[in-house]
This record gives C-alpha cells, structure tokens and sequence, in this order.
C-alpha cells in the first residue's frame, strides 16, 4: 500500500494527542480511545504495535477529533456512538448521553423480587432508547413502549431500535398527553430532567441538551407534571422508577405523598433513585 510523506507511527500520533489534550483529566486514554476508534481496532491492539504507521488521511481525522475534544465535546458525540449495558448505543448532539448512573437505576429494577410477571412496561422521556431497550432485554416476553416528545431524540430512538432490533413502540408525545386514559403499565420509567436552573454543571454536559437536563428552580417540575398527568388520565400501575438528586428526597415523598415510596441510594450518596408503588 502506498505511503504519504506524511504518515506517522501510532506512537507519535498518540503523544501529540496526549499534549493536545493536556488539559482533561485523563489525556492518555481519551487520545487512545479517539485513535483507536479512526483505526477500527481495540486500545489494546493500538498499544501492542506503537511502530505501526498510521496512513495521512486517518492522521487527519484524528486530528480533528482531537481539536473537538480539546473544546469539551464530548466523545460520544465525536464518535457517534456509547456502549451502555452491554449495548452499542447510535448518539448524536440533540440526544442526551447514557449515564453509568442510570446503569444503577436499571439494577435497582431488575433485583426486584416480583409477584407478579411483568407484562407490560412504559419510559418515559425515551431519549436515545436506552432504558426502554433494557427493558425489552430484561422482560422479553412484556410489551414495551417508549416516549419521546423530541423529534430529534425521537430519530435517535428509532434508528437504535433498528440497529439493536428490539421489540420497543416508540411515540412521539408530550409525556403522557398521547396514553390512553386509564391504561395499566407493571413498570413505568421516567428518567425525566431533575437539574435546578442554577446548578452548575461541567463544559462537557453544557454541550448536551439543556432541555433534558434541567426543569425548573428545584428541578422537578417535569417529575411534578408527570404525577400530575398519571392521576388527571387515571393511570394505573405497579412500579413507578426515577432518578433524582439526593436533596431532593423529601420533595419527591411530598409529590407522591398518597402512595409508598422506596428509596435506593447510590454507592457514593450522590445519586438517589426512588420507586414508586403504585395502584394496582
């Protein structure tokens, strides 16, 4: 294969991403990780053959990834993509990215010691999909829908549920404006916005969007519409799951103040998830 005069060894390629991005707090494996993404292969291999020369136009790129990364954009919307319980998730800007946090509140879900067979389940504000795709691999044999009021989001959703070919109904809606009246879910989902307007947040999140991260001067006006919409439309269900900041606590007992509610801290108190037990 022909070489440009400009080819460069993965070494060389990996040190000058590494000053580039001097600055972040892990600057060696973000220049791995975005190399080893324009190469196709693992950080693994990337380090096991630093000689390795590197053709001109993958040089390129990586040097605009990096120059995008070097202004706080985030690497999942620099490739594309987030791996997130074990699957790979397509991302773009106009969608909020996964959180490990939210990987807990999916454990939380599924050690649930049940009664009863979980037949169907709703998630609310879908996003990427990736809680509604969790719950289609955690109850396979449950009917599972998914809401999305953004239409950007809303694609998103759509061309994850193609690629992981899951059986998720996705529907464009403001929350619950579009769900029957009266209908009954086992399990409903709503990882909805729970940031104040005045918290500070870091150059990374900024760059995502706004609207799915903050609601309102405490945070919970979007949890507090949701419980409003669930007893104005006489909606019934079993497990109610969010998440929420841990000063929070009390607010959310008091918004759902006429059912029983659990708590589940994470494991460094940062995080708190709560279940609502519902009405049927």
């Amino acid at each position: 294969m022909w070489h440009s005069f400009f080819d460069m060894q993965r070494k060389k390629a990996l040190e000058w991403g590494r000053k580039e991005l001097k600055h972040l707090e892990n600057p060696f494996l973000e220049a791995e990780v975005l190399l080893s993404f324009i190469l196709h292969c693992s950080r693994e291999l990337l380090k096991a053959h630093p000689e390795k020369e590197i053709e001109n136009v993958d040089f390129l790129l990586y040097k605009k990834f990096v120059q995008k990364r070097k202004k706080r954009i985030p690497l999942a919307y620099i490739t594309g993509k987030k791996e997130w319980m074990g699957m790979e998730l397509v991302l773009t800007p106009k969608v909020l990215i996964p959180r490990d946090e939210t990987e807990i509140l999916c454990h939380h879900i599924a050690s649930q010691k049940r009664k009863y067979g979980v037949r169907s389940c709703l998630d609310v504000g879908s996003g990427s999909g990736n809680i509604a795709f969790f719950l289609a691999r955690q109850f396979p044999s449950a009917r599972i829908a998914g809401i999305e009021n953004s239409a950007q989001a809303f694609a998103v959703a759509q061309k994850n549920k193609k690629k992981l070919k899951l059986p998720v109904s996705f529907c464009r809606s403001d929350m619950l404006s579009d769900i029957k009246k009266g209908s009954q879910w086992d399990i409903i989902t709503a990882n909805l916005p729970y940031l104040p307007r005045d918290l500070e947040i870091s150059p990374e999140v900024q760059q995502e969007p706004l609207s799915a991260l903050f609601s309102g001067h405490d945070g919970l006006d979007a949890i507090r519409r949701l419980q409003q919409q669930l007893q104005r439309k006489k909606i019934l269900f079993r497990e109610l799951w969010m998440e929420f900041l841990p000063f929070q606590q009390k607010q959310i007992q008091k918004i759902f103040s006429d059912t029983k509610v659990d708590f589940f801290p994470d494991e460094e108190g940062a995080l708190f998830f709560a279940c609502v037990r519902g009405n049927i």
